[in-house]
């Protein structure tokens, strides 16, 4: 479902709009057809100014000008570990990780290949090799989610050891925030762990839904997109935001922006909002997918 976003913002209003909300001097895309496959699934920008995103068919690199399409061949294990792409990470050391239905790999630039972290012949240590989350604490260690846990990277013997488990549903996002606390997006709400209190659920009558993100803004708010709105978390209150935003839609993904504005949308259009005055500043509506 989280996926559902991306199709909408990439393909039915054109990936320009995007690149325009977040001031990125790029040309537009000419030919949407040109992306390997045509549901996308996440999107990031590296440090060189390249546009990466997944899709169900293939990674795509963009450079403002084309496409260079990424895909997985079984006699290449240089290559994609899948074709069918979940999240995209850039961690601290500027590598680029890739979570798929079929492990996780990272690109190596050198050589414009893939090294394989996990795959269908090596789990490394992971209780699955499905992978829809990848992050990274204040002191730069690895994180991914697999189905109900998180597991961080040991980087010298290239394993993954388990460090929490949540009872119910899948995890389906999840960040550190400023105090190193982890915030836990899964399909039935949201739970933060502590190392003093441990796992406390937040609001379960409220984000009693699908978490499709959660991340941090530069006032220490926690933002939750989910199933019944957008909301944030604040000296312990939880703030509805969703009416701001004046949608009658309310599935919401969102992300925090290079320029430390937020980003969400929905199948309604994209709305960047200023995280110092929490105004919607930008509003980009598209055409609905039937």
């Amino acid at each position: 479902m989280r996926r559902l976003f991306l199709v909408i913002l990439i393909l039915s209003y054109g990936a320009p709009a995007f690149l325009q909300i977040i001031d990125m001097k790029f040309t537009g895309i000419a030919n949407e057809e040109k992306l390997s496959g045509s549901f996308a699934s996440c999107i990031t920008q590296d440090t060189t100014g390249y546009i990466w995103i997944g899709t169900t068919n293939g990674l795509n690199r963009y450079d403002g000008y084309d496409f260079r399409i990424y895909q997985a061949d079984p006699e290449d294990k240089t290559s994609l570990v899948s074709n069918n792409i979940f999240c995209l990470f850039n961690d601290s050391r500027d590598r680029l990780w890739i979570g798929s239905d079929f492990g996780i790999c990272i690109y190596n630039r050198n050589y414009d290949s893939f090294d394989r972290i996990v795959s269908t012949e090596d789990s490394s240590g992971l209780g699955c090799i499905f992978i829809p989350q990848i992050g990274e604490d204040h002191e730069n260690s690895i994180y991914v989610a697999c189905v109900n846990s998180i597991y961080v990277f040991n980087e010298s013997e290239r394993t993954f050891s388990k460090v929490l488990s949540v009872k119910y549903g899948d995890i389906t996002s999840f960040i550190f925030d400023s105090e190193d606390n982890i915030w836990i997006g899964f399909s039935g709400g949201l739970q933060r762990l502590t190392s003093r209190k441990g796992l406390r659920n937040f609001y379960p009558g409220t984000i009693d839904s699908y978490i499709y993100s959660v991340f941090q803004d530069p006032l220490q708010r926690m933002w939750i997109t989910s199933d019944n709105g957008v909301f944030y978390f604040q000296d312990d209150k939880l703030v509805n935001f969703t009416p701001e935003i004046s949608s009658a839609n309310t599935k919401f993904t969102g992300v925090l922006l290079p320029g430390a504005n937020i980003l969400l949308a929905n199948n309604e259009g994209l709305y960047e909002v200023n995280s110092q005055t929490l105004e919607v500043v930008k509003h980009k509506p598209f055409r609905q997918i039937a």
